[in-house]
């Protein structure tokens, strides 16, 4: 007898095995291929982003040497008929920046009497443990008319980036040249000036971009002459032709898409082995790779295939001596069906009930508590369908509001000429608040904030349908009054439920501080004068969004001074109510604006909320709160 139990739940045991081993082994073969493609895409990911750290700061860099050849143009300018001057002008520029490893001001043939050649050079000069050393350039053998550095720049009157070079006869360094021509009032081209970008800076740079044993990077020109190789070392080779000499055409491709400026990562094969590139321009022209061997990015995928193998051949093992033991178990004699009765009167519902093959009380008995356990089990089922159900609703509005909160930007604009901040709290999961703003043409903030009518999802749905308006529209129309309509006319068509929208819609030239807008009936903003004294500003009463198809908006607009700052909220700002139901108001409103001192945007936004939280205390909140603020700093 228990030879054949001991038979019977091997048996059962290994084909329940055997069918688990299938679905597992296929569902980890799956994982393992998902986890192959994240893994991928992850070590990818972090690759480009490890090279755009490094274009970003090469730029900087560049953008240094630039805003130095720039600064100086001016004071060239209104010294032209002092040619000795001009010495004292390049070695101000190179002494105050340390970036720049020489500065030259080249004047045409002949600029001076007696004078065919005038280029006074100002360098760090390495023979002399980088003292500032300052010489004349032009010369029979150093003809600076015919060298890119300054033909580019005096031909074309714009500013020009050179290609990599060493200056024999100059600076006596590898380097790039910025050249910065000096128009007169006539129009022609009275000088340029020149500064130097030592190339050893950007070949730090990409020598701290090194993510994997084997990876390399590389720096090469708007022409396709290698710049910094960090591996190699080379300098001044052709890119495509040293793509060329490889076996796969899909690196002759990247070479080309990296000359015409774009960004992106290729696969290709060197050597029998894949390799993975991944790069992106540089603002002057130039191109920054990082070539990584394909095998290191993988290596992390290959080691998680080991683990989730070596996991699954113990869980296999385990669950077979599980099954073993379980089916020993069901087949033990009738005698163990007390045990099974005692362990449902204990709670455990879901016990195996023994098999009894014999048609008299005992089986009776167990049909019975067979009944029992279904009813139980049956209700339990149904309550976690109930639990379930409303776990997935919390669930699904956690969800909505991290989506929600996911659409109004959370990234402000880091520019010199204007602070911005904006905070979002829904009065529930999800809510009809919403801000957004955008610049374009790198001059005009486009900025919006609204209000839904109504809380909860639908308040939702429409305040997502209505950013997406204003992010197109903003694209294309340039007239606030204009897009105000556009956005109107997009929600009144299909309104059945006649929901509408309160929104203020401004456009700011950064560079004039002139702001049109048009407020379709929404709150008055608030403008702070640089003095500090704080007023609604004064705005024509226009229809709310979403009520009546093609009325006609009118915009307004003021000029703004430097230092000026912009309140907007909405109504659950003004209308936040204490437990005795009295408001926060316009009068709070105003009197906090006037007083606070906050440093920037983001901490004005706190600090007003604050002072919200201070007046409610422990009421709750009854309406969405949105705030947005910032300064007009000043002209670029």
């Amino acid at each position: 007898m228990n030879k054949h139990n001991s038979s019977f739940a091997n048996r059962l045991s290994s084909e329940f095995v055997l069918v688990t081993a299938i679905l597992f082994i296929t569902a980890l073969g799956a994982a393992a291929w998902c986890s192959h493609i994240l893994i991928s895409r992850e070590a990818t990911k972090t690759a480009q982003n490890m090279l755009d750290a490094a274009v970003r700061e090469i730029e900087n860099e560049i953008q240094k040497v630039e805003d130095a050849a720039d600064g100086v143009a001016w004071i060239v300018e209104e010294h032209l008929d002092d040619p000795e001057y001009m010495y004292h002008i390049t070695n101000r520029l190179v002494s105050r920046s340390d970036n720049v490893y020489g500065s030259a001001v080249a004047f045409p043939p002949d600029a001076f009497p007696g004078k065919h050649y005038f280029a006074p050079y100002t360098f760090r000069n390495q023979a002399k443990g980088g003292a500032l050393t300052s010489i004349q350039l032009g010369n029979e053998n150093y003809d600076y008319f015919n060298m890119e550095w300054y033909s580019a720049a005096a031909s074309t009157g714009r500013p020009h980036w050179s290609e990599p070079y060493i200056d024999n006869g100059g600076g006596e360094m590898e380097m790039a040249t910025y050249s910065r021509p000096v128009i007169g009032s006539d129009g022609k081209v009275k000088a340029v000036v020149t500064a130097d970008f030592y190339l050893k800076i950007a070949s730090d740079i990409l020598n701290k971009v090194h993510p994997y044993p084997h990876s390399r990077t590389v720096l090469a020109s708007a022409t396709g002459k290698y710049i910094v190789d960090v591996n190699s070392g080379f300098f001044g080779n052709d890119i495509l032709s040293s793509c060329g000499s490889l076996e796969d055409n899909r690196a002759i491709e990247a070479a080309e898409d990296m000359l015409n400026g774009s960004r992106g990562i290729a696969r290709y094969i060197n050597n029998g082995k894949y390799s993975l590139v991944t790069y992106g321009p540089l603002k002057n022209g130039w191109t920054a790779a990082l070539i990584c061997d394909y095998k290191e990015v993988l290596k992390n995928s290959a080691r998680m295939h080991a683990v989730l193998f070596c996991i699954a051949m113990l869980g296999l093992a385990l669950l077979f001596l599980l099954c073993r033991k379980i089916a020993r178990k069901l087949t033990r004699p009738l005698t163990d069906f007390d045990k099974s009765a005692q362990q449902i009167a204990e709670g455990n519902f879901n016990t195996t009930l023994p098999e009894i093959k014999s048609e008299d009380e005992i089986r009776h008995l167990r049909d019975s508590f067979e009944h029992m356990q279904s009813s139980l089990n049956k209700y339990i089922e149904e309550l976690k369908v109930t639990t379930s159900a409303r776990e997935r609703i919390e669930s699904e509005l956690n969800i909505a509001n991290k989506i929600q909160m996911g659409i109004v930007p959370n990234v402000f604009p880091r520019d010199s000429r204007i602070d911005l901040h904006a905070w979002l709290k829904p009065a529930r999961e999800v809510g009809g608040d919403f801000y957004d703003f955008l610049i374009r043409d790198d001059r005009t903030l486009y900025f919006a904030i609204g209000d839904v009518s109504g809380k909860g999802v639908p308040a939702a749905l429409v305040m997502s349908v209505t950013i997406a308006a204003f992010r197109s529209i903003a694209k294309l129309e340039p007239d606030s009054a204009q897009m105000v309509s556009k956005i109107n006319d997009t929600l009144s068509e299909g309104n059945s439920e006649a929901m509408f929208v309160t929104m203020f819609v401004g456009k700011l030239d950064l560079c004039t501080g002139e702001m049109t807008y048009c407020n379709a009936g929404h709150n008055r903003i608030v403008v702070i004068d640089p003095q500090g004294k704080a007023s609604f500003l004064n705005q024509k009463a226009n229809l709310a969004i979403g009520l009546a198809d093609g009325f006609k908006y009118e915009e307004e607009s003021i000029f703004l001074t430097p230092g000026t700052r912009i309140v907007l909220y909405t109504d659950g700002v003004t209308e936040a109510e204490r437990d005795d139901r009295a408001q926060f108001g316009n009068e709070r409103l105003l009197r906090w604006a006037s007083e606070q001192k906050c440093a920037n945007a983001g901490e004005a936004c706190d600090d007003l909320y604050r002072n919200i939280k201070a007046f409610t205390g422990d009421a709750p909140q009854n309406d969405d709160i949105t705030i947005m603020t910032f300064k007009y700093k000043a002209n670029k």
